[in-house]
């Protein structure tokens, strides 16, 4: 058993300074790194576990052979133990050897022999609400490598209240900026701060927008955030003339600014498919 545990503790060791590794690229690269760090606790954890159970195998199996040793030393207890059993005649106590010693029997000497370690299970990680991580797969993408404005663009969940919109964007760690309207609400998040700029922007890159209305019978100039609803999210590459768009009833690409007649059920994934494709 302590030989399963050894095993255990190696693979372990390997696996933490790999997800370590492993998670620490997908930073530079800015990509999600959160799961990659889950695996490499859990392997810690695991790694723990298999010290302590390695641990406790090594101790039990000096006391085994302990316990075997004293038995064998102490024919006269043997001869005893023996002698309470209906299957042994009295005529065989003196020629006593210890392979013969039906000493397993005994109910004392098997709460000895018995091993004192309980098998410990190990938890498994569990899947992952969060929608920007990287195993989100998308068919009709699969040979194309996704940034995180594209992943955000297609994972984005319009049902949101403004207020959880923000934390999910600071969630990301993508910079973004704020932008209060007549009657509206904006949230812009880019790779840099400078193209984060609503109005003004200070530099050229990619950006995506998502735009919250006020009721339009009620006062917008009472700024109450639960009373925003979803209007839409644009996102706006610079690589391409295009930009895509979704409301809550339709989707549509432009180009310069002039809407394309491509049709308006289109789901965010072929959206982000024509771009690639006409990018």
């Amino acid at each position: 058993m302590n030989n399963l545990f050894f095993i255990i503790f190696c693979i372990s060791f390997l696996c933490i300074p790999i997800f370590v590794l492993w998670a620490l690229i997908n930073l530079i690269r800015r990509k999600p790194a959160k799961k990659r760090f889950i695996y490499s606790g859990i392997s810690a954890l695991v790694l723990i576990i298999s010290t302590i159970g390695f641990g406790l195998t090594m101790d039990e199996e000096p006391a085994l052979n302990n316990s075997v040793d004293i038995v064998s030393e102490s024919p006269s207890t043997a001869t005893e133990s023996t002698a309470s059993t209906p299957t042994i005649t009295p005529t065989a106590i003196p020629t006593v050897h210890t392979t013969e010693i039906p000493l397993v029997e005994s109910p004392t000497l098997q709460s000895t022999l018995e091993p004192t370690a309980q098998p410990i299970e190990v938890p498994m990680p569990e899947p992952t609400s969060n929608p920007q991580s990287d195993t989100v797969k998308y068919s009709l993408l699969s040979e194309f490598e996704l940034d995180e404005l594209q992943q955000l663009y297609l994972n984005f969940d319009s049902s949101l209240s403004y207020s959880d919109a923000v934390d999910y964007i600071i969630s990301t760690g993508l910079p973004y900026s704020e932008g209060k309207y007549n009657g509206s609400r904006t949230i812009q998040i880019a790779f840099t701060e400078g193209c984060t700029a609503q109005k003004y922007k200070k530099e050229s890159g990619d950006y995506l927008t998502i735009n919250y209305d006020y009721p339009k019978n009620e006062n917008s100039s009472n700024d109450e955030l639960d009373k925003y609803t979803f209007s839409s999210c644009e996102y706006v590459p610079l690589d391409s003339y295009l930009s895509l768009t979704y409301t809550e009833v339709s989707t549509f690409i432009s180009r310069l600014g002039t809407q394309l007649e491509l049709d308006s059920v289109m789901t965010k994934e072929e959206q982000m498919l024509y771009y690639f494709n006409n990018k």
